[in-house]
């Protein structure tokens, strides 16, 4: 049994050592390398613009320049408005019907969708009235270089006009029932000519009103 136990632990001596010898001799060689792939830095990305507050004397922001506003000259005004008596349209006075005590408020005649004659002062029915959007005139003129429009409400609508009240006035410059330009104008504060406020649409394929302009 002593000799079987001998012969063993020679034999794991032999071992190690020969495993010690290899493993000295790999030592020496030179370590493999790997070669990486390369990699695009930022610097191959364009610059991007960055906008900085300049500074000033001890770490003081530099005020920041503002833009001075365009103001417009005009070259021409068109003076006093004239008015032609053919060009003049009367409405419905809902104000009126209320006044004198009518029992509806939309009289008969004056709303007609097929007619174009529409008199909606009201949020329905005989409902609430509003004489801001209660129209009983508008005439029109021209001077031969300027046209002028004017839209009149009912009385009552004097000094309660709301600050977003827009007017508009639509042309129909061939006669057809289509509208082809249409004026808009916000805000109106003041009797005096500007362009504040104004905006002019133009129907350039001429589709407003569909295909039958004459009917709802």
């Amino acid at each position: 049994m002593k000799k079987i136990v001998r012969m063993t632990f020679l034999l794991l001596s032999i071992l190690l050592l020969s495993a010690c010898s290899v493993l000295g001799k790999g030592g020496d060689s030179p370590a493999e390398t790997v070669a990486l792939p390369a990699v695009e830095t930022a610097a191959a990305m364009p610059a991007t613009a960055t906008l900085a507050n300049p500074v000033t004397g001890a770490g003081q922001a530099a005020p920041i320049p503002t833009q001075t506003p365009v103001v417009i000259q005009h070259q021409q005004v068109p003076g006093n408005p004239t008015y032609t008596r053919d060009q003049k349209v009367t409405d419905c006075s809902t104000g009126e019907r209320i006044a004198l005590g009518a029992t509806t408020v939309v009289g008969s005649g004056c709303d007609d969708w097929s007619q174009d004659k529409l008199e909606r002062p009201v949020d329905a029915l005989n409902g609430n009235y509003f004489p801001v959007v209660d129209i009983v005139r508008a005439s029109m003129g021209t001077n031969q270089a300027w046209m002028f429009a004017r839209v009149e409400l009912y009385k009552d609508a004097a000094g309660n006009l709301p600050e977003n009240l827009s007017v508009g006035v639509e042309l129909d410059t061939d006669l057809d029932s289509r509208g082809d330009i249409l004026i808009l104008v916000k805000g109106l504060r003041s009797t005096e000519w500007t362009t504040e406020g104004v905006q002019v649409w133009q129907d350039e394929n001429g589709d407003v009103g569909g295909q039958k302009p004459h009917r709802p």
